[in-house]
């Protein structure tokens, strides 16, 4: 698994309601994957549909979605991936 600066990845977390129940739900299983909303951090209105899952490892979960246009893997702390969709609605 490579992780990357959510900083430096082309794609990031779209504002939408799926990306919100996806990150949020209390229903989402750990390493199983569901379809999230991404857009282009230079190019706002390019948006994908990619795999997004979390894991979670000796009580550290994490969040990761598919950087689409790069083929990159995108990994935040679940807290952070959570704040990030709560400050955007």
């Amino acid at each position: 698994m490579m992780k990357v600066d959510t900083n430096t990845a082309a794609y990031r977390l779209s504002l939408t309601g799926r990306t919100e129940t996806a990150i949020l739900s209390p229903n989402m299983k750990i390493n199983e994957k569901y379809k999230v909303d991404v857009q282009n951090v230079a190019s706002p209105f390019d948006k994908l549909v990619v795999d997004a899952w979390t894991t979670d490892e000796n009580g550290i979960k994490e969040f990761h979605f598919e950087d689409g246009n790069l083929g990159h893997l995108v990994s935040i702390p679940w807290e952070d991936a959570k704040k990030l969709t709560l400050s955007r609605y």
